[in-house]
């Protein structure tokens, strides 16, 4: 049985709020990590925007991580 935080995330197909967090952080954090390294002019040139969208894609990606790390700890008991 999946946790919560993996059933919200996965739920209706990722098409909920907590899902979108996910795939933003998953598809567009390396992204925006490689543009403000480059130095790409961002639409948004404030600090305090530009950090807390950062953050916004972080905690996606830690959504990511946790969903992957159970699908694959849950393979790999299956397998055993």
């Amino acid at each position: 049985m999946a946790p919560v935080i993996v059933k919200k995330i996965m739920k209706n197909g990722f098409k909920t709020s907590t899902g979108m967090v996910t795939i933003c952080g998953l598809h567009i954090l390396p992204i925006w990590l490689y543009s403000i390294q480059s130095g790409v002019p961002l639409l948004v040139t404030m600090p305090v925007i530009t950090n807390g969208v950062t953050w916004f894609l972080i905690v996606g990606r830690g959504l990511a991580l946790t969903a992957e790390a159970w699908c694959v700890w849950n393979h790999v008991c299956a397998l055993l």
